[in-house]
């Protein structure tokens, strides 16, 4: 019990924190998932307010996007930076570096991504070998057409309470010229229209992740959400872009606790809620 004795401390940042971490290897979605790649993006999230004191919550995520080719290779890497702050709590902090490499095989309709991740997911106020985390994932693609092709693969993570794996598996399908679907389950689900095509899209999404952070006093967060929301886009100068979500996360399950040689958790609670989010983003479509 008494490893547990500053759970009351971070419960109500826990559950804060829970509602509106919307990245688990999610932001990697512009190099493996999605018909497009966002090469510079800085994005807001806020909670409205619940009943919980700490309800006044900012969360600031900014990553760009760099790759080049050398014959049927792509190399890319997209570090990004996290920022995670309750009005009564103590700041989080995320800084990624995922490495990417990209083969398309003889047979062309074939492509593999292997993504390495290195990361350091704490409060920052003293760092320790216990704060880093390394993941990689690999996501394998079949162009079955032009306009439909199957992706399967893995991601792996040493999170704090272990080592999370998970399978994926999805397809990219243009319906139309206006009309998109893009899924990698079970962490991501677009739906895109273009109402004006190149001004204004649409659409509906769905986000399943997991992450984890350190603390100084060496208790860890681990969480798990889903989230779903409509979104618009509006687009400026072709390439620059509005993005405006609302939505529910719901199904949260987390836990906090303390890792000393063996793993000890409790879970905790938080109410499912709103969620609304803000992105200014430098995107490259790829349809």
């Amino acid at each position: 019990m008494q490893c547990y004795s500053k759970v009351s401390e971070y419960k109500q940042l826990v559950a804060i924190l829970y509602l509106i971490l919307t990245f688990s290897f999610i932001s990697l979605d512009s190099l493996k998932s999605q018909p497009w790649t966002d090469l510079v993006a800085v994005r807001y999230i806020n909670l409205p307010k619940l009943s919980e004191p700490a309800a006044n919550l900012s969360w600031l995520h900014t990553d760009f996007t760099y790759g080049f080719s050398y014959g049927s290779n792509v190399y890319g890497l997209n570090p990004s930076f996290e920022k995670i702050a309750a009005a009564d709590g103590v700041p989080v902090y995320s800084l990624s570096l995922p490495l990417l490499f990209s083969h398309t095989w003889c047979d062309t309709a074939w492509k593999s991504v292997f993504i390495v991740i290195g990361r350091l997911n704490s409060d920052l106020k003293s760092i320790t070998g216990d704060d880093y985390q390394a993941g990689f994932a690999t996501i394998h693609s079949y162009h079955q057409s032009a306009k439909f092709k199957y992706k399967f693969g893995f991601y792996i993570n040493t999170d704090y309470p272990g080592i999370f794996m998970l399978p994926l598996a999805g397809f990219d399908w243009k319906i139309s010229e206006r009309f998109l679907i893009s899924t990698l389950l079970p962490t991501n689900f677009i739906a895109e229209i273009k109402l004006v095509p190149g001004k204004v899209h649409a659409g509906g999404i769905f986000r399943s992740f997991t992450k984890s952070f350190r603390y100084e006093s060496g208790y860890y967060l681990s969480m798990r959400d889903n989230y779903s929301a409509l979104f618009t886009d509006f687009y400026f100068s072709g390439s620059l872009v509005l993005n405006a979500e609302a939505g529910y996360s719901f199904f949260r399950n987390y836990k906090t606790g303390i890792r000393d040689g063996n793993i000890t958790a409790t879970g905790l609670s938080a109410p499912d809620g709103l969620m609304f989010r803000a992105a200014l983003i430098y995107r490259l479509r790829r349809d």
